[in-house]
């Protein structure tokens, strides 16, 4: 069984606007444009706390179809952002709902960091998630007789994900705020939308790190990934504080991998690149004031591709959501001379 990430097949053309300029308010507040599309907070800090789905899974068809899953099914995410820079930490305790039914799913360990540069058009981030532990959401199609919420799943507590993530964008309407929907840095005032080039970079490892006994066989996979997406994202401002915002990115690039399988009689590896695509979609709704916001995030992503050695293919169709909110409050003034430091020295 060749377990990977994979990766859909969709194409959109998105038509834009561009405005430009810059003004300052009598608050202090950065305000871009006459008509004011974006107030900049940078002198408060920005903390979030999040409930998501955000986990990923893995299906795969090839004379059998295999459907497996995390038992973190709700994570938790803390961020904490000011002005171009965020931090996040994703953890997923078992006191939530979902998490504790570990005799009949098994048990996930789940971690994931993020840390993100985000300035006025470019926005970059750098991340690093770990998932051990799976089940196979499909086990009657296995087992006969098995009875769903009595019988326990068939488990791979061996089974480990980890991926070191990059991502590198460019927003070409400086009216537009991502940081609105992203960090929450920033309100958008009216409503404006933006075409968003983006390139993703993965390295990830797939392994099933399960004893070999001599009737077993396990597999590793070790995979590079790249994909170039073209987004288009609009947001619409109701009474100045609320908020819809919704976003459709297709992408394509390829994905090269290294495959260990683990047999009785020996090692078999082998090389191969495919063709990947892919489509992703978002709604975001919620309320953003000065020192108060919250809102939701729903995310689509339809992604395959079919391994050109081989009958096997690898999809993922995921539909994940973020429930968040946060707060302002003012950055201690050691804080804004640091970072009022590191400005002058890059800009220099």
């Amino acid at each position: 069984m060749i377990l990977q990430r994979n990766i859909s097949l969709l194409t959109l053309i998105v038509i834009f606007s561009v405005f430009s300029s810059a003004q300052d308010n009598d608050t202090g507040m950065i305000v871009h444009e006459q008509m004011k599309y974006i107030e900049t907070l940078d002198k408060y800090i920005t903390m979030k706390i999040s409930v998501n789905d955000d986990m990923i899974g893995f299906k795969v068809k090839s004379s059998q179809f295999y459907d497996l899953q995390p038992n973190d099914y709700i994570a938790l995410r803390l961020s904490v952002n000011y002005r171009w820079i965020s931090f996040s930490i994703n953890f997923a305790p078992d006191f939530l709902p979902g998490n504790d039914d570990n005799i009949l799913k098994g048990n996930t360990n789940s971690t994931a960091f993020s840390l993100g540069l985000n300035f006025s058009h470019w926005m970059q981030t750098l991340s690093y998630s770990n998932i051990k532990g799976y089940y196979l959401n499909n086990t009657g199609d296995f087992v006969s007789g098995w009875v769903k919420g009595t019988d326990p799943y068939l488990q791979f507590p061996d089974l480990l994900y980890q991926d070191f993530h990059g991502y590198t964008a460019y927003k070409f309407n400086e009216n537009f705020s991502t940081h609105s929907l992203s960090t929450q840095t920033e309100q958008q005032l009216n409503s404006a939308g933006s075409f968003i080039p983006s390139l993703s970079y993965d390295y990830y490892i797939v392994d099933n790190r399960v004893n070999l006994t001599g009737l077993n066989s396990s597999q590793k996979s070790n995979n590079i990934e790249l994909l170039f997406s073209l987004g288009y994202f609009y947001t619409i401002v109701i009474k100045e504080h609320f908020y819809v915002s919704a976003g459709v990115v297709p992408g394509s690039g390829i994905i090269i991998t290294k495959l260990l399988t683990r047999l009785p009689g020996g090692e078999i590896k082998s090389d191969q690149i495919n063709l990947i695509k892919k489509i992703d979609g978002s709604l975001a709704f919620g309320y953003n004031s000065e020192r108060f916001f919250t809102g939701s995030q729903i995310m689509v992503s339809d992604a395959s591709y079919d391994q050109n050695t081989s009958s096997t293919v690898i999809t993922r169709s995921r539909f994940t959501y973020h429930i968040f909110t946060g707060v302002r409050f003012d950055a201690p003034t050691i804080l804004s001379d640091i970072i009022d430091n590191v400005e002058r020295i890059v800009m220099k």
